[in-house]
């Protein structure tokens, strides 16, 4: 049997035994560490190459943060990493989308893939010397038939042999049915796309094939015979003259804005000036780059004269750059008014991706490089953000921000937000109930307890995170079994009336 086929059967079952009826917890850092071990051995080579290696930190990274925090944030985070993690161990030279897309087709191709590698006769994947034909029949007489018959025998001896059937008494099977083995299908074709990677070749060789450093061309592209250079670099100045007296003029009035007290005009408050801002920010410096990647595409960094369209573009990107800076004053204004919440935060995570993109726009203008330079350059930039974003615990941070004006009386705890968090909150917002004797909020978290500690009662260590350790030691230090038994009990009824009301 081929050493991938080994694995690819391994993971499956592995993946079926993490992750069958479970939660997001302990299970994602380890699944992800083996997958990283497999790699390694199907192709030691690969840890000599950057990119795979900033995928297994990514995904360790991201897996680490599912045990902590168990976050939807995290979770996404590792999945793209165990995608990245499956084209960067193809190609050194692909672009982070098009790994990405190629990783997603895979994945979401096995089934035909699995069909195709069997059946047809063998072919070759570019850059790999291996036929591609690991048999389907391979897998049916290695993996299939064994397993059904092992299965078989098994339950014909238990049922006929009574010291057999008193000698394996603490074999549970029971976990072998239909959802069981569609279960494990799935995470069979999964691991079938995570280790086979398939790519539609005439896209990877533009993308291997497209440089990151311009290159002078003799003969004009389609594009440049539409236009004549000149013309095309005096309308680049027109436009970057107009545009520049534009946003000069918008950043001075937003300073004078800001140094005059920063009082909102009459209909508009600070979160429509922040959050409508922040958008149309976003969506200007889009086609800001897109202009200047227009012009900035090929021979207009090569012709005489073209002093005056860069420093324009420049001044431009640094006037954008201005933008930001005043878009993350007045986001700072508004958390130190209002506190923290996950809208504020996700101001400035655009505010730093945008900066970003800009100083990228900067390096490609002024170092002569493609406009897939770029691309490449930023996409690996924001896989990064993504991928440490996970580690942060942002719920205890959005709590404290809270708790620290309303400490100070500036405003009042905004409960019915923080109820909607995770359970990071619970315990800090149990006791703010007790104290202020809030029935409401108590009701509410007591409630969201319940549907825990019946979701808790179907899982074991496989779902585990440090967070929910938090919640067990304070279930068990605040509520009597009794309490317990009661909201487990309640929720149940409450699911049943649902379900019958639903036939």
């Amino acid at each position: 049997m081929k050493k991938d086929i080994a694995l690819i059967i391994i993971s499956s079952i592995l993946y079926s035994f993490l992750f069958y009826q479970e939660g997001a917890g302990v299970n994602f850092l380890i699944f992800t560490v083996l997958l990283i071990t497999f790699q390694v051995v199907n192709n030691p080579k690969i840890i000599g190459l950057n990119t795979w290696l900033l995928a297994a930190v990514a995904g360790i990274c991201s897996g680490i943060g599912i045990v902590l925090y168990g976050s939807a944030l995290s979770i996404t985070a590792n999945i793209i990493s165990l995608f990245t993690l499956s084209f960067t161990a193809y190609s050194i030279k692909t672009s982070f989308p098009v790994g990405l897309f190629h990783a997603t087709y895979s994945v979401g191709s096995s089934v035909v893939f699995v069909v195709l590698d069997g059946f047809l006769p063998p072919y070759k994947q570019k850059n790999d010397k291996r036929k591609y034909r690991w048999s389907f029949t391979q897998f049916v007489f290695y993996f299939i038939i064994p397993s059904l018959a092992i299965l078989v025998f098994f339950f014909l001896y238990r049922s006929g042999n009574i010291a057999f059937e008193q000698a394996t008494e603490d074999i549970d099977l029971s976990f072998i049915s239909p959802p069981w083995l569609l279960f494990l299908i799935g995470g069979s074709f999964l691991m079938y796309g995570f280790f086979r990677h398939h790519v539609i070749r005439p896209f990877q060789r533009l993308d291997e094939n497209a440089g990151n450093t311009l290159i002078e061309k003799s003969a004009p592209t389609k594009l440049d015979q539409l236009l004549d250079q000149h013309v095309e670099k005096r309308s680049g100045v027109v436009l970057l003259i107009l545009l520049n007296l534009l946003i000069l003029f918008m950043n001075a009035t937003d300073v004078v804005f800001l140094l005059g007290g920063a009082i909102l005009p009459d209909g508009v408050n600070l979160s429509d000036s922040v959050h409508n801002g922040v958008g149309s920010l976003i969506t200007s410096i889009v086609f800001a780059v897109l202009i200047i990647l227009f012009y900035f595409r090929g021979r207009l960094n090569f012709i005489e004269k073209n002093k005056t369209l860069k420093a324009l573009a420049v001044v431009w990107i640094v006037q954008n750059l201005l933008l930001v800076a005043s878009t993350a004053h007045r986001n700072y204004e508004y958390i130190a008014a209002h506190g923290l919440t996950y809208k504020r935060i996700g101001v400035y995570v655009y505010l730093v991706l945008t900066v970003i993109g800009l100083l990228y726009t900067l390096v490609k203008l002024t170092q002569f490089k493609t406009n897939w330079y770029l691309v490449r350059k930023v996409s690996w930039c924001f896989f990064i953000v993504l991928t440490i974003s996970p580690i942060v615990n942002w719920d205890r941070l959005v709590y404290n921000s809270q708790l620290n004006l309303s400490n100070d009386k500036e405003v009042s705890l905004d409960v019915d937000y923080l109820s909607k968090l995770s359970s990071e909150c619970y315990p800090m917002l149990y006791e703010y109930a007790q104290h202020h004797g809030d029935q409401d909020l108590l009701h509410k978290l007591e409630r969201k307890v319940g549907q825990y500690l019946v979701k808790r009662a179907n899982r074991d260590w496989r779902s585990y995170t440090v967070r929910n350790g938090k919640l067990d030691r304070f279930i068990e230090n605040r509520l009597p079994k009794t309490k317990q038994k009661k909201l487990v009990e309640e929720i149940i009824e409450e699911s049943f009336m649902f379900q019958s009301m639903r036939y």
